[in-house]
């Protein structure tokens, strides 16, 4: 189920997780201890709570705990008995395994899923991650301003681009002036410059 843990199962004090090692039981500290049980009996376990509340036959429970192996008819009874002595120590009204008599067996006890734990393994991502993963983000409000703000904000644009606009004109005809009164002096002075040859040069 979304936003649930798969396979880990919380019932009587009890933790099931097959992954982080079987089963563990919290102490008088909430403290998760583990619980020293044989793998046949935590995959025995694991496929009764997987079907809690309902029947489940010997023929079934054989054919997933034992699948293509001939055992013999007492070992589903002992593993049952193992279960009883650890998941019943403490329970007053009965045992969370139910025995209908020439039918099968019934996980009984309330079982509940934990939440999902968050995973902060990397920072999330906007569009596609590095190995082409669907990262998905929050979505992004739109950045919006109202009109009056809108119109103080292009006065005070207007404002500040003005002196340099003007600044920019004034320099920009300070050169041009400039330019234009060099030319005008080097044209005079071309103008003006004695196109005969002096007397001197000619003696």
């Amino acid at each position: 189920m979304d936003g649930l843990a798969e396979d880990i199962f919380l019932f009587e004090g009890f933790r099931l997780d097959p992954q982080a090692g079987g089963l563990f039981r919290a102490d008088e500290n909430s403290v998760l201890v583990p619980v020293a049980i044989g793998s046949r009996a935590i995959d025995l376990l694991i496929f009764l709570v997987k079907r809690h509340g309902v029947l489940v036959s010997k023929d079934e429970i054989m054919t997933a705990v034992w699948p293509g192996m001939i055992v013999e008819d007492s070992n589903l009874p002992t593993q049952i008995s193992a279960l009883r002595r650890v998941l019943d120590q403490e329970r007053s009204n009965g045992s969370c395994i139910q025995t209908v008599a020439g039918r099968g067996y019934r996980f009984v006890a309330a079982v509940t899923r934990p939440v999902r734990e968050a995973r902060f393994d990397c920072p999330p991502m906007i569009g596609n991650g590095a190995h082409g993963e669907d990262r998905t983000s929050e979505p992004v409000t739109p950045f919006t301003i109202d009109v009056g703000k809108r119109r103080r904000l292009l006065r005070y644009v207007v404002s500040v681009a003005a002196p340099t606009r003007r600044l920019a004109v004034t320099g920009a005809l300070a050169i041009a002036a400039a330019i234009g009164i060099t030319l005008v002096l080097a044209v005079g002075e071309w103008w003006l410059w004695p196109t005969t040859t002096p007397l001197r040069s000619l003696r």
